[in-house]
């Protein structure tokens, strides 16, 4: 009921603002190196796009092979080159695909029925039109002969030697302008809450932005987890605060499950930037728990749950917990809890296809930071399905980020869009002792 209520919110707030969606076009690809050494083939392209990339593909074969295989491509943390590396030799013929945060594309260098050799070049294809014949040169007119220089006086012998040259002075600017330099993008700085979030309660993200040609525009997309549709994205303005920090409130019936969210800012001069998690090509996330009642655990656990991950390619799963109402903790409360949360253990409990339950250690990653923890789950094959718990324990004391350890989370492994994973019902032969219903 609550998430038909929530889908139905967030189509009719978008209504409105369909018609202010002002970019329409895909990723710009272009600057594209190719190379092979050692049994690799390295593929590099610069991928642009006024919203930005949401994703890059390259898709190769061996030369005259019936399929394709694609490889995800990665964007360098300081520009917009995408680069991927993968087994291959000189016979290799490749093209690559992108679509923006938006959804707009795929665009495309090559194709399937015309793929880029690693020359640069695309396969040759026959051509059923005729040559076209060679036109004959034009004669060149014969140059107008010049008139010979007026030859100049000598000059006499007690004559004073010429004056010589002012130097030329460059003629000013027009207009009396001066050249102005190239700007650069908007800087978008920003920290997902640490501390645990009510559901069905509104609350505030903040945001640090930086343009030398000012700040035109700032806003928040907000979905569902798991929804790329443009239908089912929320559109927040960023309000100034002063001087270069912005917030924006999100509203109360938003905040329920799990929500994603992406930060965007439009400078004067129509530079775009974006900010996702972990890179610019994510979306954050950030999980709810339930306001008050029985049963409420000692930790809240929240993670970017997934909601489409690639065959035979490790599962990253990154998750951070805390304490309840850590910030409403004064400032030697505040430092006790990190000291506790500083002896916390996690692990996951998972169920793979053909396989019992199994269970991993997550180590610690202070990159989202204190309580942060990752780890990598097996390669799962395409089409088979993975579930996941996170526990998190302070001493013999433990809490799962489902909630209840009868509920999991789902995964399917596909190179296509994202495949609904059928829930289940079950406790881990695994699980701790303690965890709630």
């Amino acid at each position: 009921m609550r998430s038909t209520r929530l889908v139905l919110l967030l189509a009719t707030l978008l209504a409105p603002l369909a018609a202010r969606a002002d970019d329409t076009k895909p990723p710009a690809i272009g600057e594209v190196k190719a190379s092979q050494k050692g049994g690799k083939v390295s593929i590099e392209a610069k991928i642009t796009d006024e919203t930005g990339v949401l994703s890059a593909t390259c898709s190769h074969r061996k030369m005259g092979a019936a399929k394709f295989e694609d490889s995800p491509m990665v964007k360098n943390d300081y520009d917009d080159t995408f680069k991927v590396s993968f087994n291959g030799g000189a016979d290799t013929e490749y093209f690559i695909q992108s679509t923006d945060l938006l959804g707009n594309g795929p665009s495309a260098y090559g194709s399937a029925s015309k793929p880029m050799s690693l020359g640069g070049k695309a396969t040759a294809v026959a051509s059923n039109e005729p040559a076209q014949p060679a036109q004959p040169a034009q004669p060149t007119k014969p140059a107008t002969p010049k008139e010979p220089a007026t030859p100049k006086e000598p000059i006499a012998k007690n004559d004073p030697p010429p004056a010589p040259k002012e130097p030329r002075t460059p003629p000013p600017p027009k207009h009396g302008k001066t050249p102005k330099a190239e700007s650069t993008p908007p800087s978008i700085q920003h920290r997902k809450p640490s501390v645990a979030l009510l559901e069905g309660q509104e609350f505030k993200l903040r945001a640090r932005i930086v343009a030398a040609d000012g700040v035109k525009d700032a806003v928040l997309f907000v979905r569902p987890q798991g929804y790329t549709e443009s239908a089912y994205k929320v559109k927040i303005p960023l309000v100034s605060t002063g001087g270069e920090a912005y917030e924006v409130t999100v509203p109360a019936d938003v905040a329920h499950a799990t929500i994603e969210y992406y930060l965007m800012a439009l400078d004067n001069s129509g530079h775009k930037a974006g900010l996702g998690d972990p890179d610019n090509d994510h979306w954050f996330s950030i999980s709810f728990k339930a306001a008050g009642g029985a049963g409420e655990q000692s930790l809240v656990i929240s993670h970017n749950a997934l909601s489409k991950v690639l065959p035979n390619k490790p599962i990253h799963i990154r998750a951070q917990a805390t304490l309840p109402n850590s910030a409403e903790l004064n400032e030697q409360e505040a430092a006790d809890a990190e000291t506790k949360m500083a002896t916390a253990t996690a692990k996951i409990l998972y169920r793979a296809q053909d396989a019992g339950d199994q269970v991993m250690d997550m180590a610690g990653d202070m990159s989202g930071g204190l309580g942060g923890f990752s780890a990598d789950l097996p390669a799962a094959e395409d089409g088979h399905p993975v579930y996941y718990q996170i526990v998190v324990c302070l001493a013999d004391k433990c809490s799962i980020d489902t909630g209840s350890k009868h509920k999991w989370n789902g995964v399917t492994a596909t190179n296509g869009d994202p495949v609904p994973t059928a829930a289940i019902n079950a406790v881990s032969s695994k699980a701790p002792a303690g965890l709630p219903e």
